[in-house]
């Protein structure tokens, strides 16, 4: 198991940032959050990282960004061939059957609606954490960084 993962959070509301960063920190996996405010914040910082170098581990995407929306900034992450093997979870408040469909199709590997507790994003939080950094195991060109 690795040390201490990176997940790249595209969220525009403070509040929703600053729940999920305290929620990963009460999980026993050792992580580091960067936190973008659209889209295209997010997709930006990716290529200048490159194809390996201090890539996240993990991408939570919301779907209503502001500049780049999530859907946009999906489908260029999946076809950017030194992007598309980061796994990408689309966090948003939509439960439209539409944009289940769609984001999956862009390739989103999992699709999760945020929670309107605090104790049931925790609950996720620590099913999240534990499927991507315990039992998932990465690609070589997932470095640590």
């Amino acid at each position: 198991m690795n040390d201490c993962f990176r997940i790249f959070l595209a969220e525009d509301d403070p509040d929703d940032q600053y729940l999920l960063k305290l929620a990963f920190e009460e999980t026993a996996v050792t992580s580091q959050i960067d936190c973008f405010e659209n889209g295209k914040l997010l997709y930006e910082a990716l290529r200048e990282l490159g194809p390996v170098d201090a890539r996240p581990h993990l991408i939570l995407l919301d779907l209503n960004l502001p500049v780049w929306d999530g859907k946009r900034t999906l489908g260029l992450i999946k076809k950017n061939p030194s992007m598309n093997s980061i796994p990408v979870v689309v966090y948003t408040t939509s439960r439209s059957q539409t944009d289940v469909d769609e984001v999956y199709s862009l390739g989103a590997n999992s699709y999760i609606v945020k929670p309107a507790k605090y104790q049931t994003l925790l609950e996720n939080v620590d099913v999240l954490t534990r499927y991507w950094f315990r039992l998932v195991r990465f690609s070589k060109n997932q470095k640590l960084y």
